[in-house]
């Protein structure tokens, strides 16, 4: 009797509890441990009886009322009932952390726990922000580093553990904003132990956005720390240095890296790391100290079969090094270089180790007897039996207009105008045959173009559009490079090269406060970067607005913005200047205010400062740039022509601090030094200054001839000896204008 009681009045309960929304059966009679301990059979009987009466009033009261006699135990099923009715409420907040999905509102989530924290916990504030980075964030950077940010202000990183911080890493690193690299290592520097997945994340990033220095850093940084870079660090590393498009310093550190930890821990790198900086040593055209881009070459190659040799010793298989891929990138770096010798040299040794030539391999060397100008080669390879490609032609082609041979370039170019709706051509190659059109005829250009457009608008590209604008600012007319720089809207939004070339364009045409314009319509997107700011004062220089050139440069720094290196050296060219600066025309006054204010960030514009001609002012730019920059040829040339017209002994001194430094003068220097030499009578200097010349097998131009001549005459020297050299000069000419 009672047993069937109690399954009716378990059922009844059940019902009951479940009209009522409250579900105290399943929260009660499991706990078995509560009810099946102390409790009489007659007290269960009561129980579910009253339960089955009144889920809610009658229970509750009745409770209170027999909990004299039932024991001590049974109060848990109270305490379990209403527990169950405080979680019922917490599952329905949205902001439970198992209710957290990916249609979050993150910014109601951060009000309700900055409200809530206090009730919640740090436990709880913990949860409810790591489920909205897994669950919320959407794998994308800003959201992550916004949860990361909410995490730090309630103090509860603490609670992180590695593989947390692991997931906000290899979210941050896609990031696009200029900020990631910072805000990766922000994050990096919290993390109690570092292992070296944080350290891939990081530097993947690195790779991404092109910071080599950065990367450098890092690596140093883990053999600090005690945490060993890997084969895959190292590739990050190189993708780093190949993307950094302006900082060899950087490339050369990484190369050193690579080759000590090939060293000194027996490292092998993989293929593509060993690939890409192979490429980017050979492909640097500016020589150390130590040596140029190729002896950076042979030592990192040497390296690697150091690393392969040994390899072998221990019984280890060493991956393939020298390969037909190995060969290309090399004849490529020495192709880029015009160093066509040694590129051949390479491509017999390559042929000789069994390995076949590709196609890729063939162009790379058709490449470089372009670039060295040696155009009868360079056609005999194009015109044998293999395939020809289209890069080759192509190479060909634009090395032919480099060189200023435009009967190669029209010859070449004939056929595939002829047929150029029959061949299979790409994009480089129809840009090549434009680019003969624009130096022939502008009209005849543009005409090329629109039929290329009305043919197939997949035709055109910017790269075009590129050449109209950049030919159209050397004829130095505006409306041109207005029209041709509106073409881009067929061919999609300029880029930044694009809008460097309209402003490069416009100060050619005289026309600088358009150019101005321009460059303030730039800086407004947020784009410009130090090689605009550097065309910038160039134009201004170049259109002797030497003091607007002077107060941009100077707003420049003010703006944190250091210049570059070709900043510096038109600086120092308008102090070369020997006329003085003229007045600054109304159009640029005007325009100054809204200028100073893209370049510096601020409101207020000082007033504009004259630039004086005064050499000690361009040595004391000179001796501030050597902090940042590494002077070249043309920065000497120009410190030179400064002081050529003002202390003969200053400029020597330049002269022989250039020498000094390993930086080889060209044939400009020594003009400039001769001229100087004229100016101030010295026939003594300016027979050394030639000695020197000759010395170095730098070939005299007219120029050169012409003020060593003034020079000794200016000097008196005897009529003789200036005869001899007058006869040396005219054979010299003579020999050149039959070359």
């Amino acid at each position: 009797m009672s047993s069937a009681l109690a399954r009716r009045g378990s059922k009844s309960a059940a019902t009951a509890c479940k009209h009522q929304h409250r579900n105290y059966f399943s929260n009660t009679f499991f706990r078995r441990d509560a009810i099946t301990r102390n409790i009489r059979p007659t007290d269960m009987v009561w129980l579910l009886t009253a339960t089955t009466l009144g889920c809610r009033s009658i229970t509750r009261r009745t409770l209170r009322a027999k909990s004299e006699q039932l024991a001590p135990r049974t109060m848990v099923m109270v305490d379990d009932t209403v527990v169950s009715e405080q979680s019922n409420r917490r599952t329905n907040n949205p902001f439970h952390p198992r209710r957290i999905g990916k249609g979050c509102d993150l910014d109601s989530l951060f009000q309700h726990l900055a409200e809530q924290s206090h009730h919640l916990g740090p436990e709880r504030v913990f949860k409810s922000l790591r489920a909205a980075l897994y669950n919320a964030s959407g794998y994308r950077a800003e959201p992550a580093w916004r949860i990361y940010q909410q995490m730090i202000h309630h103090d509860v990183t603490d609670r992180m553990s590695a593989n947390h911080y692991g997931h906000l890493l290899n979210i941050l690193k896609y990031g696009n904003d200029q900020t990631t690299i910072a805000r990766m290592l922000l994050v990096l520097s919290y993390i109690p132990d570092k292992s070296s997945m944080h350290y891939s994340q990081v530097l993947f990033a690195m790779g991404r956005v092109g910071d080599a220095a950065g990367a450098c850093q890092l690596i140093k940084d883990m053999q600090s720390d005690g945490v060993a870079p890997s084969s895959s660090h190292f590739t990050s590393l190189a993708i780093a240095a190949k993307n950094d498009k302006h900082n060899g310093v950087a490339i050369q550190e990484a190369a050193e890296l690579m080759m000590d930890a090939m060293k000194t821990r027996g490292m092998v790198l993989e293929n593509d790391a060993c690939v890409t900086m192979i490429s980017l040593l050979s492909r640097r055209d500016k020589p150390s100290i130590s040596g140029d881009g190729i002896d950076k070459t042979v030592k990192f190659l040497e390296a690697v079969e150091s690393v392969s040799a040994q390899k072998k010793d221990e019984g280890d298989t060493p991956p393939a090094r020298y390969n037909a891929h190995m060969y290309t990138t090399l004849i490529s770096g020495l192709a880029h270089k015009g160093d066509a010798t040694n590129a051949k040299r390479l491509y017999d040794e390559m042929r000789q180790q069994g390995l076949k030539p590709t196609i890729a391999t063939r162009t790379a060397l058709i490449e470089a007897y372009g670039r060295a100008g040696d155009f009868d080669t360079a056609l005999k390879l194009l015109n044998r039996k293999h395939k020809r490609n289209h890069a080759m032609v192509t190479s060909v082609l634009t090395n032919a207009i480099r060189h200023n041979k435009w009967d190669v370039a029209e010859e070449l170019a004939v056929p595939w105008m002829d047929r150029l709706e029959h061949a299979k051509t790409d994009d480089k190659l129809r840009a090549a045959l434009l680019w003969i059109k624009v130096k022939s005829s502008m009209d005849e250009a543009r005409e090329f173009f629109d039929m290329l457009y009305q043919k197939d608008s997949s035709y055109v590209n910017s790269v075009m559009v590129n050449h109209l604008v950049t030919e159209s600012g050397n004829q130095r007319s505006q409306d041109k490079v207005k029209d041709s720089f509106d073409l881009h809207r067929l061919t999609g939004p300029p880029s930044l090269y694009s809008q460097h070339l309209l402003v490069d364009a416009l100060f050619k045409c005289r026309d600088v406060p358009a150019a101005l314009s321009a460059f303030m319509n730039m800086r407004r997107q947020g784009i410009p970067d130090d090689i605009t700011m550097a065309m910038v004062v160039r134009g201004l220089v170049m259109n002797d607005e030497d003091t607007t050139a002077w107060n941009v440069f100077r707003a420049l720094k003010s703006g944190n913005l250091q210049p570059n290196l070709w900043a510096y050296t038109s600086m120092l060219k308008a102090f070369a200047k020997t006329q003085p600066s003229k007045g600054i025309p109304r159009e640029l006054l005007a325009l100054w205010p809204e200028l100073h204010s893209t370049l510096s960030g601020t409101n207020e514009a000082p007033a504009l400062k004259p630039l004086i001609a005064n050499p000690s002012q361009a040595y004391m730019l000179f001796r501030e740039m050597t902090g940042y920059q590494t002077p070249n040829e043309y920065t000497y040339t120009t410190l030179i022509a400064c002081f050529s017209k003002h202390s003969l002994a200053r400029a020597a001194e330049v002269f022989s601090h250039m020498c000094a430094a390993g930086v080889k003068p060209t044939v400009q220097t020594y003009t400039v030094m001769l001229q100087a030499c004229a100016i101030f009578r010295s026939a003594r200097i300016a027979l050394l200054v030639f000695r020197h010349m000759r010395d170095q097998q730098v070939t005299p131009n007219e120029a050169t001839w012409h003020y060593l001549l003034k020079a000794l005459v200016r000097a008196r020297v005897e009529k003789a000896k200036i005869d001899e050299v007058g006869q040396m000069a005219r054979e010299a000419m003579a020999k050149k204008k039959i070359t």
